[in-house]
């Protein structure tokens, strides 16, 4: 390869058309401010408006980029101007010496940093948005689903559901039939009443309904996944029935054409008539699943939805203690400025380095196939050491710093920072509450995939991209597999609660979904094109094949069942090793349905220990100790995070560890807390409350001292010093000027301070009542 020393006309030709090189020629002129910096030139040269021109020549070729943005074959014209400079004038350019450059497998790389900590751009949604706004929201969009449809419309509804309307209004009648829907117990009538196969196409319409990627074939597939269609010889045949029995509603008035080859599936159900349906799968699943069936080596993990709330409370006590740092992106490629198919996407270095050394082509003018590797854990290995302890692995403390940062209860960036904001509204919730926030933001999270825990288990399995697909970016993949992630979670959670369920019984639906993404974008003519794919070391998997199956789509599939449902209490599950055998759902359809505020767990606000501790007098217990130097020493595991909040409110963290946090009395702080109003009989009333054992005496005695001096002796700054001539005068002014509102402290009948800066205004206000003020 040559260097800028070896560079001639020969290795600069080939990179242009024969036209573009021609002009280059002339553009010579126009170079300006032209700098080398090691192997590197740059310049800017002056087209249409001026061009910014970088020239990398080296061990992996000669790579160029330019602001004009020309795509066209070869190199624009800017570009040849600038090595033409070079060749004939070197000393022309200015030189800069260059910072040594860095290697990761033979790939010249640049560091990255992790930003800084960046507080959300607004309040989180389950703050913003309270359950009976949200109720009150359903409900309006299932009125104006139905206020789409004509009152001949409505009204057949009403009689295929033999329901009585009165009133002629629209309004009254969509009203009528909004209440009807609402009704589970409705509902369930009538999708119960319909005949087999109806049954199937409904539900085939619920699981898809709203997708971005869905298509037409995909869904008379899950139709056929559950049974033969007899009656009629198109899926669209049969909606006609379940629009007439308001249990679908079309995108518009007419009929409903499922048989196009691609594009968006309807929102036919939406989410807010799909909350009030009954358990759709339930007939999938006719018997459950006998935990006695379990083989031996199996093993049983049952869902704690109390330890899920307890590792976040902890987690945001050592966050804000020792805010742990982030691990630094992956460097990026020193030339990937000149490679518009890098910028932004994840590598493997020795991949990239055989590309650009095969050719100086821009990757997105080449059919290259590149790997997307999984990123690393989003903690440092030394922050992931010190907080592992409270969680179940590696995966779940990242699963945990994601919903952190995607519950708005901490601040994205290095190191990582608790925000005021998120948390301190979050820990006020009871237990069941902070459980429902995380659970439903999880069902909306984006930037954090369980796919990717699937690869780093078993390294085969690999995502894949054409470098060649223009317009698409990281955040294409990652949508489509959030996408899929949704419909993962709206099948289960048509399935029933508190059931046994082979994972073998919903394996043919699930198979059908991975159809209808894994890649597949539509394209300007309407057909499907991959543009990445799964893969298995270098070999695309194929859906269609068993084994491929498994390796892949399904492997994400019971990685959401493995992970988010069973870290958030949600599932139980049977493993056989790492292989999912049978679950058990524990109020996953009524938290993503909305259809309760909160789970109704009885224990959850219960010690880990599974119940709660007897009341003792001691100084001391296994939850709380004070010793000799009056230090507080804390069991994480026992006490809930308004305890610690109190305690802050009187001591400070002397040390801190995943099981114990260690707090000693603190005047200054007690100072301020006895500013803000409370009493020493406040903070024993609010112990009471929060922590599960009596404030010990120690603590109770020392309060009770503090109190006693508090107050006898009171500084005031910026102050002023009236005195009255009698006891009545005081009185007196109160009344004719603003002096109460100024006044900061009533010494005495004659003597009062106010605020130095009322000081000019009440002497006007004086002045002009007819007294005669003297100001020393």
């Amino acid at each position: 390869m040559p260097t800028l020393e070896t560079l001639s006309r020969n290795d600069v030709t080939d990179l242009f058309t024969k036209s573009a090189f021609s002009k280059a020629r002339d553009y010579q002129t126009r170079v300006g401010s032209p700098v080398r910096t090691g192997s590197r030139l740059t310049a800017k040269v002056l087209g249409t408006k001026m061009y910014d021109v970088e020239v990398e020549v080296g061990e992996q070729g000669i790579h160029a980029t330019c602001t004009c943005g020309y795509e066209w074959d070869g190199h624009c014209k800017h570009i040849g101007a600038v090595l033409l400079r070079w060749l004939e004038k070197p000393e022309a350019f200015q030189t800069n010496q260059a910072e040594p450059a860095q290697a990761v497998a033979g790939l010249e790389v640049v560091p990255a940093k992790s930003p800084p900590p960046t507080p959300p751009a607004g309040l989180p949604a389950w703050l913003t948005t309270p359950f009976a706004d949200r109720q009150k929201r359903e409900r309006e969009i299932l009125e104006a689903s139905l206020d789409r449809q004509t009152l001949v419309e409505l009204r057949q509804v009403a009689a295929a559901r033999g329901w009585r309307l009165s009133g002629t209004r629209k309004a009254e009648i969509v009203a009528q039939i909004a209440e009807g829907i609402a009704s589970v117990g409705e509902t369930a009538k009538a999708i119960y009443s319909l005949e087999t196969e109806y049954q199937q196409v409904l539900r085939s319409l619920a699981l898809h309904s709203g997708s971005r990627v869905s298509l037409g074939s995909t869904m008379e597939q899950t139709a056929l996944a559950q049974g033969p269609l007899q009656k009629y010889d198109t899926v669209s045949a049969y909606t006609y029935r379940l629009v007439e029995s308001g249990l679908i509603f079309p995108p518009s008035i007419g009929a409903i054409n499922l048989s196009q080859p691609a594009g968006l599936v309807g929102d036919f159900v939406p989410f807010a008539l799909a909350r009030n349906f009954p358990p759709l799968l339930e007939t999938i699943v006719p018997s459950a699943w006998q935990l006695e069936s379990a083989e031996t080596g199996h093993t049983v993990h049952l869902a704690d939805p109390q330890m899920a709330v307890r590792a976040v409370q902890n987690l945001l006590l050592l966050f804000e203690q020792e805010p742990p740092r982030l691990r630094p992106p992956q460097p990026r490629p020193r030339l990937e400025k000149f490679h518009t198919g890098l910028q932004g996407w994840a590598y493997v270095p020795e991949e990239v380095a055989r590309v650009l050394a095969r050719s100086p082509q821009d990757l997105r003018q080449q059919a290259v196939v590149l790997t997307v590797p999984p990123p690393g854990y989003a903690l440092a290995d030394e922050a992931i050491e010190k907080f592992l302890p409270l969680c179940q692995n590696s995966a779940h403390l990242d699963f945990l710093y994601a919903l952190l940062a995607a519950a708005g209860l901490i601040q994205r960036g290095s190191p990582v920072q608790v925000w005021p904001a998120g948390r301190d509204p979050f820990l006020m919730r009871d237990p069941a509450m902070q459980h429902a926030a995380l659970a439903r933001t999880y069902f909306q999270m984006n930037g954090w995939i369980e796919l990717w825990e699937a690869q780093r288990r078993n390294p085969h399995l690999c995502i894949k991209r054409r470098t060649n697909a223009y317009y698409q970016t990281p955040e294409t993949i990652l949508g489509e597999l959030i996408e899929y992630r949704r419909l993962a979670l709206r099948l289960l959670a048509y399935l029933p609660d508190n059931r046994w369920i082979s994972i073998e019984q919903i394996r043919p639906l699930v198979q059908v979904f991975w159809r209808q993404t894994g890649g597949h974008v539509t394209t300007y003519n309407n057909e499907r094109s991959s543009f990445w794919f799964l893969a298995w070391d270098d070999k695309e998997l194929d859906a269609d094949r068993p084994a491929d199956w498994r390796r892949g789509p399904w492997a994400f599939f019971t990685a959401i069942l493995q992970g988010p449902l069973r870290w958030l209490g949600l599932a139980d599950l049977v493993l056989a090793g790492e292989e999912v055998q049978a679950f058990r759902l524990h109020g996953l359809a009524d938290l993503f349905w909305d259809r309760v505020e909160a789970l109704d767990f009885a224990d959850l606000s219960a010690p880990a220990g599974g119940g709660s501790r007897p009341a003792v007098e001691e100084d001391s217990s296994p939850a709380l100790s004070v010793d000799k130097a009056g230090r507080i020493r804390v069991d994480t595991a026992v006490i809930a995070t308004a305890g610690h909040h109190l305690l802050r409110r009187m001591a400070q963290v002397v040390s801190s560890t995943v099981g114990e946090f260690v707090y000693k009395l603190d005047l200054n702080i007690v100072y301020a807390t006895f500013e803000s109003g409370l009493t020493p009989e406040d903070l024993a009333a609010l112990w009471k409350t929060n922590l599960p054992v009596p404030m010990p005496r120690s603590v109770r005695s020392q309060l009770a001292q503090w109190w006693k001096a508090y107050g006898q002796v009171r500084t005031y700054r910026n102050a002023t010093l009236i005195e009255f001539g009698d006891d009545f005068a005081l009185t007196e002014m109160k009344a004719v000027t603003s002096l109460e509102k100024a006044i900061v402290a009533e010494l005495s009948p004659r003597l009062v301070l106010i605020d130095g800066g009322a000081v000019t205004d009440l002497v006007a206000q004086l002045e002009k009542a007819g007294y005669t003020p003297k100001v020393n």
